[in-house]
């Protein structure tokens, strides 16, 4: 009738108007049947392109297996599924499938939502911050590696010394002194030293897969050598309270890196303001959920307006010549993502609090 006639072509409007891909696939015969123009548009064909064809036909070869089987088509609603278009180009997708009877024949209705520009975007973004995170490491290398420098110093003299010692005693024929044997155990001891801070420098930046039990302060007290040396050419009074017992499941040189930079950030805020007494007092406690790391000094605070600002990517209070900007953010991502922790700062009396939230 005329009316059935108009109803069916007010359907066929509908189909072929609605959001996103869709077609209808016969199951057993495995025959597309029919496309919407979103469909076209979306794989670049035209309807004598697909129509009648398996849906093979837009699979990515090596997935076809996983979505067919000789009784039919096997497609999961909301499973990411890489399709591919008339040119040759790959269309990832997710599927809302439903299974309908129309004249005694199943069908599988599909709709493609289109997200490979949004899995490029993730892709690009992971890569961003690949990037950021290596060039945080490389710059955290510099500053220990000046670190190791300076704390060579003292070591290289005291060697030097002992070695002047050695050559006079030697033109003295007096080798057999206590001098000759003081010297060369000077010299040994400095030696053990140095070797022992390249090992350090070494394990620091050793690369971890996998959690392991740590103790967090001796990771604490390990990071800290690094910068002990400007710790005591600028006074700062470092103390410790722990009040943990047991260990923690975490990426050990990750911490580290964590607290490095918390740690440097204070000591050049401490450097720069000058205050009568500085100090940098470390709190380790745990509450049922959580293993917790508190850093605060007395360094000044940070200006209200910015404060929220300071894990963000390439935002730094050091002015460029001293600040990357990723140092702070590279600590979100590790805390937040690499160990499902929290990290938030805040202003204290006369200077700032660090605090790090790791799950226990």
């Amino acid at each position: 009738t005329i009316s059935n006639k108009k109803h069916k072509r007010q359907l066929e409007v509908i189909f072929d108007n609605l959001i996103g891909g869709i077609l209808l696939v016969d199951i057993y015969l495995d025959k597309i049947e029919k496309v919407n123009r979103s469909f076209l548009e979306m794989f670049k064909m035209t309807q004598d392109q697909i129509l009648g064809k398996s849906l093979k036909t837009i699979l990515v070869d090596e997935n076809i297996e996983s979505y067919t089987n000789r009784t039919g088509i096997q497609l999961e609603t909301g499973k990411e599924i890489p399709y591919i278009r008339n040119d040759g180009s790959i269309l990832l997708a997710e599927n809302n499938i439903a299974k309908i009877e129309i004249e005694n024949s199943q069908y599988l209705l599909i709709s493609i939502h289109d997200i490979t520009a949004k899995k490029l975007a993730e892709k690009e973004l992971r890569e961003k911050k690949a990037m950021m995170l290596f060039q945080a490491r490389q710059a955290q290398m510099g500053e220990i590696l000046t670190m190791i420098i300076h704390q060579w110093k003292q070591p290289l003299m005291t060697i030097s010394a002992a070695v002047g010692i050695i050559e006079l005693l030697k033109r003295m024929d007096n080798l057999k002194s206590d001098k000759f044997g003081s010297s060369l155990k000077n010299i040994t001891d400095n030696i053990r030293f140095m070797s022992e801070t390249i090992e350090d420098f070494r394990g620091f930046f050793k690369k971890e897969k996998e959690k392991s039990l740590y103790n967090l302060k001796k990771i604490t007290e390990n990071t800290l050598f690094f910068l002990s040396d400007a710790i005591k050419e600028n006074s700062i009074e470092v103390s410790i309270d722990n009040r943990i017992q047991n260990e923690i499941r975490i990426i050990g040189n990750e911490i580290r890196q964590v607290l490095l930079n918390i740690f440097t950030n204070a000591v050049d805020a401490l450097v720069e303001l000058k205050p009568p007494k500085p100090v940098i007092n470390i709190d380790l406690f745990e509450d049922d959920n959580f293993q917790i790391i508190q850093i605060a000094n007395n360094g000044g605070q940070i200006p209200e307006e910015i404060i929220s600002k300071v894990f963000n990517s390439y935002f730094t209070t050091k002015g460029d010549v001293k600040g990357t900007g990723i140092g702070l953010y590279m600590s979100r991502i590790i805390i937040e993502n690499n160990h499902n922790g929290k990290i938030e700062v805040e202003n204290i009396e006369n200077g700032v609090k660090f605090s790090i939230f790791l799950p226990k």
